[in-house]
């Protein structure tokens, strides 16, 4: 996005969405990932063995497909900034809520505490930014057409 009424704000909210489109859309692979691979995957970042059954395949498959597309609709809004910056606002704020949402999941069932304490606030952080940022060049978008 680039051109006369773009502002800093706007550039670097660009570029965080961007940034983050890459990283969710790369969950991509994990779809086609054969499932001796996840398993041991697994295994060596310390969860124990995993079950190899059809629910455990669907659900890590259908969730990195689902962070995938995430990634696509963040690229996608980051195309036309003025006129999504509010649904950007309302995607940053479900985020948030799935932050806090997961950091509850993960303590609730047992995770390992490095990944409870990296998962969640990960995604709380993480959306905080956006909304700082939306918000930033929300701002700007307005003074710059008073």
């Amino acid at each position: 996005m680039t051109g006369p009424t773009t502002n800093r704000w706007e550039r670097r909210l660009t570029l965080f969405l961007r940034g983050s489109a890459v990283i969710l859309a790369s969950a991509i692979v994990a779809t086609a990932m054969p499932i001796s691979l996840m398993a041991r995957l697994h295994e060596g970042v310390g969860l124990g063995e995993m079950q190899e059954s059809p629910i455990v395949s669907y659900l890590a498959r259908s969730g990195s497909a689902m962070y995938a597309m995430l990634g696509l609709l963040y690229w996608r809004v980051s195309c036309d900034l003025p006129r999504c910056l509010d649904l950007i606002r309302f995607l940053a704020l479900c985020k948030l809520a799935f932050g806090f949402g997961i950091l509850a999941l993960d303590y609730a069932i047992g995770m390992p505490t490095w990944w409870t304490w990296l998962e969640g606030p990960f995604i709380i952080v993480w959306s905080l930014t956006l909304l700082l940022l939306t918000a930033k060049a929300k701002g700007a978008d307005h003074a710059a057409s008073s």
